[in-house]
């Protein structure tokens, strides 16, 4: 006899291999790249259309921009995890190896943390573009200083906490429903 023994892994390293195949498969696709340049467009659109009293022009500041540019990026940033995330999850169903994934010895918690852990940061890169454009501009009118603070106050505070209830929404009504359509 062989006495072979296999041991389950732990849940870490599982969602650390898992989290970094799906961002591997990420940085391939083109979906991310879109929402990165349609993000930043939007904020510097945002940016344009701030306007002082009697349709002056305003001075541009980090926490201005932050704040007004809030509402699109929450937009934009839950398209894009409900897009990575659902084509994540899907992914093995549609290459049918569905049984096979599941039948492995990986943790089910692993197959759903890691795509979103690398949903995350799709995300995260995608709102760092989006500050760089911001920064960009605040530069280009030269009247304000340039802070980073603002941004990740901001958008950290407010917005992280948005995009964690939303992609663990997605995560149920997939693993509820296992269909694609309504998640």
């Amino acid at each position: 006899t062989l006495r072979m023994r296999a041991s389950k892994p732990s849940l870490w390293p599982c969602v650390a291999t898992s989290a970094r195949v799906e961002l591997r498969i990420l940085s391939r696709q083109v979906a991310p790249y879109v929402f990165m340049l349609l993000a930043a467009l939007l904020v510097l659109e945002v940016g344009q259309g701030q306007r002082g009293p009697f349709d002056s022009a305003s001075r541009l500041t980090s926490g201005a921009l932050a704040t007004a540019s809030i509402p699109i990026l929450t937009v934009v940033g839950c398209v894009l995890l409900l897009v990575c995330l659902v084509e994540a999850l899907d992914r093995a169903r549609q290459r049918r190896l569905h049984e096979l994934l599941h039948s492995s010895v990986a943790h089910s918690a692993a197959l759903l943390l890691g795509p979103a852990m690398a949903s995350a940061g799709a995300l995260v890169a995608m709102l760092a573009v989006s500050m760089l454009a911001a920064l960009a501009m605040i530069a280009a009118q030269g009247k304000a200083p340039l802070t980073v603070a603002p941004f990740l106050w901001t958008w950290g505070v407010v917005l992280a906490p948005g995009f964690l209830l939303f992609a663990a929404f997605v995560i149920a009504v997939y693993t509820r429903t296992r269909q694609r359509a309504l998640a």
